[in-house]
Order: C-alpha cells, then sequence, then structure tokens
C-alpha cells in the first residue's frame, strides 16, 4: 500500500510504561536497506486482534497471503534521486512500491524529520517539488509504550497554467494539500511471523488528507474541482528490529481493506558512507523510454532493474536500457562492475 508520511506539529506526549521495545536512531534502516512483506491484501478468514492492554499476541503467521504479491519497502541514499538538489541537508529516503514520489528526510537524534517532497504528489502525472517551510518531525526518539502525538501540516505551490497542464485561458494553478494526524501507541505484546516471535507495539494511525487546486483566468481564482479528502485508519506494528512496521492494517470505511506483515530484511551490506560513494548518476531522471547510467566505458559487468514491487524486470550488460513495456514507478538499478563492485540508481519511469 503507498505509504502517506505522518506530519507532527503539535502536541507531541512521550510516557514509559513497557520498556521492551524503544525506538532510536540506531532503529533506522541504512540507506540500501529493502524491506519485503507478505501481502494478505484482505484475508479471506477475518483478522481479528486486541487493541488494548499489554500481553497481546497476535499472531500474523496464520494469516494467508495473495501468491506473487509482496509489498517492498526501498531506503535509499537521496543523493541520485530526483528533486534531491532542493534538499541538501537529507540524508534518507523511503518508498513503497506504488509511489510516485519521494519523501525528502533527515534523521538525527530526536527523530526522523520531513524536509519536503518531490514527484507525482497530485497524481496528476506531473511532477512537483514541495518544499516545508521547516522541517516536520514525523517519528519521535525515543519511541516507546503510550507515544502519542496530534498534528498537522500544510504544503503548497502555485505554478503556471501552462505547468499544471490547464490551457491558455488559465494564468496560474494553486496546489494545496492539508494533512491531519492522530497517533497513539494502544497495546503491547508479542507479534508472532514466519520469522519467529517478537515484542512489539500496536500504533494506531489516523490521517486525514485534505487536497485542492484553484486556478485563476482573467483576474478571478475559482476551483476547477472541490476539496477530497481521504481518511484511513491504520494500526501498525512496531518492533525493537526498526522503525519499519513489521505489520500492518489498513481500514477504510470501517471495513479492512489491507493486511501487510514481515516476511525478510535485505540490507546492502554498506555503511551511510560507503552507501553515498556507491551512488551512480542516471539521466535522464524520470525517464520515458531510455535510461542511461554514467559508468566508464569497459567497466560493465551488468546491471539489473528491479521493480517497486521488489521483482527483477531487466537485466542488461549495456549502459543503455530500454524502458518499453515497463509499468510507470520507482526502479532501483542494482550495478555490478567488472572489478566486483556493486553500485545503485534510482530513477523514475513515467
Amino acid at each position: 500500500m503507498k505509504k502517506i508520511f505522518t506530519l507532527i506539529s503539535i502536541g507531541l506526549s512521550v510516557h514509559y510504561l513497557n520498556a521492551q521495545v524503544v525506538l532510536n536512531k540506531a532503529n533506522v534502516p541504512a540507506a540500501g536497506t529493502i524491506i519485503i512483506n507478505y501481502d494478505a491484501n484482505v484475508p479471506s478468514t477475518a483478522f481479528v486482534f486486541g487493541k488494548t492492554g499489554t500481553n497481546n499476541t497476535w499472531d500474523f503467521s496464520k494469516v494467508t497471503v495473495q501468491q506473487g504479491q509482496e509489498d517492498t519497502i526501498k531506503y535509499v541514499s537521496p543523493s541520485s534521486l530526483t528533486g534531491s538538489s532542493s534538499f541538501p541537508t537529507s540524508d534518507l529516503v523511503s518508498y513503497e512500491n506504488g509511489d510516485k514520489y519521494f519523501t525528502f528526510t533527515k534523521v538525527d537524534a530526536n527523530g526522523i524529520f520531513a524536509l519536503g517532497l518531490s514527484g507525482d504528489v497530485t497524481g496528476t502525472g506531473k511532477n512537483y517539488t514541495f518544499t516545508f517551510p521547516s522541517p516536520i518531525l514525523y517519528f519521535p526518539f525515543p519511541f516507546s509504550s503510550n507515544t502519542a502525538y496530534k498534528g498537522s501540516a500544510l504544503v503548497q505551490k502555485k505554478v503556471s497554467g501552462a505547468e499544471a497542464g490547464a490551457g491558455g485561458l488559465v494564468d496560474s494553478v494553486n496546489i494545496w494539500i492539508k494533512n491531519y494526524t492522530n497517533v497513539k501507541v494502544i497495546a503491547s505484546g508479542n507479534i508472532i511471523l514466519p520469522s519467529g516471535t517478537l515484542p512489539a507495539l500496536l500504533v494506531r494511525n489516523i490521517t486525514t488528507i485534505v487536497d485542492s487546486s484553484q486556478a485563476k483566468a482573467f483576474g478571478n481564482w475559482f476551483f476547477p474541482r472541490p476539496p477530497s479528502s481521504v481518511t484511513d485508519s491504520t494500526f501498525r506494528w512496531l518492533t525493537s528490529e526498526s522503525t519499519e512496521a513489521y505489520a500492518h492494517v489498513i481500514y477504510k470505511n470501517g471495513s479492512i481493506s489491507d493486511v501487510a506483515y514481515h516476511k525478510e530484511t535485505i540490507p546492502l551490506g554498506l555503511s551511510d558512507g560507503q552507501q553515498a560513494k556507491a551512488q551512480v548518476s542516471c539521466f535522464p531522471n524520470p525517464a520515458r523510454e531510455v535510461i542511461n547510467f554514467n559508468l566508464e566505458e569497459g567497466s560493465l559487468s551488468k546491471i539489473t532493474l528491479v521493480s517497486a514491487s521488489g521483482k527483477e524486470v531487466a537485466v542488461s550488460t549495456n549502459t543503455t536500457i530500454n524502458l518499453e513495456g515497463l509499468e510507470t514507478g520507482i526502479y532501483i538499478a542494482r550495478i555490478v562492475l567488472k572489478n566486483g563492485q556493486v553500485k545503485i540508481a534510482t530513477f523514475v519511469k513515467n
């Protein structure tokens, strides 16, 4: 499922009732990490789970998964991503399969901060960059039992009518997105996964996204479409292994719409500094027909393209790869050189 970042600006409070799970900066996945989750979508047998108390047992090992469907979350260095020049202090980006934009973040001892967004943020096929006036905390450290917070944030951008594809009569378009969030740790216990049993916190996240746009024509502003609102109620299970949830259940309109849980974590095996050095630039980015990689002539062994769903979609021994037939979305290129070095590049296919 697409991950909408949680924005926190007010009402932060932290309490400690159960010290089994305490998350800090050391628990943030390093750039280059790939996390793969089993995807059950809507299970054929209703998944019922406890939402209160401190001695829960949540058994995901018995939830039937959808064969051939997995959720893949990737953590990458921002340096090679489209729009990274607008966020020079960003040191980490994570995204899920299906995402068509990046949230640029910075991690320090106080938490994970969102700096802005870049890509098809509005879902209209147009790429925009939204820079927040100041960093927004969306995962506080330390994170422990009964952590709770509420917040809201507004991002907006004014573009020309031509840039928005609105036609010659429209002078300019003002795009805005409002995010309201209410997050609380509501229970603790043990989560049972195919890989084993771990202590866990159950976090409830109620998020409402309101987006709209205003257009200006003949000197007057008007709404080309009414504001749209989407509210998700998401339950996430956090373990001491990672700040990335090891399971989630998403509700829409009072009914479960998606269930996913942890399958495996694949580290790239490089430190943050090594990861930055391992990045390779590519162009054009976003790409439509072909993608080119900046490598020394004769140095390449092979390039493997991996889709956002975690599937290998192409293998090539050339520095230019034809993208025809590939779906739009985010891709990672795993580049193996003749000297044995492994490098990566990330790009968007439009």
